[in-house]
């Protein structure tokens, strides 16, 4: 009667027990204990309703689904925080600024290979630098590409041509005037050159290959 069992004191009643009495007579509740929500069967829970009690009860995680991070609401998400959801979910894509590939974190980047960004990213097809005649024709290339720049004293010259780690993957030496450079075995992306010609401060180029 009114949440509270009462003996009607004539054996009359409906319950056999208190305890089935309780069960039956107070209105659902839950409190949230140890990140699980329980009815504590009095009706004095915090919440009046257990989906009120897990959005509040459960700390907030994270699933990656379709590049959309998620908190499926009760705790269980591969992630405890957005931010390192966000950093495993989306896909990688870059995006051309100031001449550098830049992934934005999010997804959105224009480009969806970094090859692609690259190839579209440094514009190099014809430089002059430091007033030398400083040529590179074709960039980008597919096949082969010829370094032109100015040696009139037939010095010796030395080009290295590093890929984007840093490491040297070609060693060229000469005394002319040109220096072609076959693709061979050379993977696509960006190569950056150092030119260097006798008593002559070094040239520095970036070359493409697609």
């Amino acid at each position: 009667i009114n949440n509270s069992c009462v003996d009607p004191g004539d054996g009359s009643g409906q319950f056999s027990s208190l305890s089935s009495c309780e069960l039956s007579c107070f209105a659902p509740s839950w409190d949230c204990i140890n990140n699980s929500c329980v009815d504590p069967g009095d009706g004095s829970g915090q919440f009046n309703s257990l989906s009120s009690c897990e959005l509040s009860c459960f700390a907030p995680s994270w699933n990656c689904i379709n590049d959309t991070c998620i908190d499926p609401g009760d705790g269980s998400g591969q992630f405890s925080s957005l931010s390192s959801c966000e950093l495993s979910c989306f896909a990688p894509s870059w995006d051309c600024i100031n001449d550098t590939c830049i992934d934005p974190g999010d997804g959105s980047g224009q480009f969806s290979s970094l090859s692609s960004c690259e190839l579209s990213c440094v514009s190099t097809s014809l430089s002059e630098m430091n007033n030398d005649k400083f040529i590179i024709y074709p960039n980008p290339f597919n096949n082969t590409s010829t370094i032109y720049f100015s040696n009139d004293k037939l010095s010796d010259v030395q080009l290295l041509l590093f890929d984007i780690t840093g490491r040297v993957v070609r060693v060229y030496n000469t005394n002319e005037d040109n220096i072609t450079i076959e693709r061979g075995t050379l993977d696509q992306g960006i190569y950056y050159i150092n030119l260097n010609i006798k008593d002559r401060k070094d040239l520095k180029a970036t070359i493409v290959i697609y």
